[in-house]
């Protein structure tokens, strides 16, 4: 099994209407918690206890930004904009950064 098959995931809400579940790196969004804690009022482990997260929210979390603050971008332009930052995330950690 490869380093990335053994990687805690974390459940993505919704999925634009596709029927299979979608997942992030749960290290991705781990530096963010205190950030999902104070947008939701629950831990990431709660909030994945009951299905995740949507990407929207998921963009908020790493933007460090307040849920319901700015407007909400749309939900493809958010699932988007957080697999590029998975993507850019995933590659510095082959680097080893």
């Amino acid at each position: 099994m490869t380093m990335e098959a053994q990687r805690k995931q974390y459940p993505v809400l919704g999925g634009l209407g596709t029927r299979q579940k979608e997942y992030v790196p749960w290290d991705v969004l781990a530096p963010h918690e205190a950030r999902a804690c104070r947008n939701h009022g629950q831990t990431l482990e709660q909030l994945a206890a009951r299905g995740g997260l949507g990407w929207v929210e998921i963009v908020w979390i790493l933007l460090d930004k307040r849920w319901g603050g700015p407007p909400n971008p749309p939900e493809d332009v958010a699932r988007s904009a957080v697999l590029k930052y998975v993507a850019a995330w995933e590659a510095e950690q082959k680097k080893g950064g």
